[in-house]
């Protein structure tokens, strides 16, 4: 009785450790698949931070690019009291300096009277990310693996 009692048990057995396994192995794996996912969104982040600055110097043409990021994001003390909003706008986390594990550090340039003409646009990774980013007002998206990006660091294919 006992024999065919475990040999009924065994299959159930089997599939409860193989599923054991398997959740192991996700877990253990998930940090491999998040990181991709960060760089990506970081580089998503610049490209809508490009958009977004282009729109701001459009609509704002006597002072140029924005003075700082949060100008960019729809919840801007300055954009609410100045001119209509444009529609290419950041969301207030990204308007921070950080999100989904990297930090944003912008670097506006400014000329003769208070005008900025260029801009310098810094992601690096808070975690375990390998790559930092840098882009400046030409909205080409430079990556170093070795330390921050800067305008030398090879252009993102």
């Amino acid at each position: 009785m006992k024999a065919s009692l475990l040999r009924r048990a065994l299959p159930g057995t089997a599939v409860v450790a193989f599923f054991l396994l398997a959740m192991f192995l996700a877990v253990n794996h998930v940090d491999r698949f998040r990181f991709p996912a960060n760089e990506s969104s970081a580089v998503g982040s610049l490209r809508s931070i490009y958009s977004a600055n282009a729109g701001f110097a459009k609509a704002h043409p006597q002072g140029g690019y924005a003075k700082k990021l949060s100008d960019l994001s729809s919840r801007s003390e300055s954009s609410v009291n100045a001119e209509p909003q444009q529609e290419s706008m950041i969301d207030s986390t990204l308007a921070t300096g950080t999100k989904y594990g990297y930090r944003f550090n912008y670097s506006p340039h400014t000329v003769g009277e208070g005008k900025t003409d260029a801009y310098e646009l810094f992601a690096d990774p808070i975690g375990h990310e390998k790559h930092h980013f840098f882009m400046n007002e030409t909205g080409v998206i430079r990556a170093s693996e070795t330390g921050p990006a800067t305008i030398n660091s090879a252009p993102l294919q």
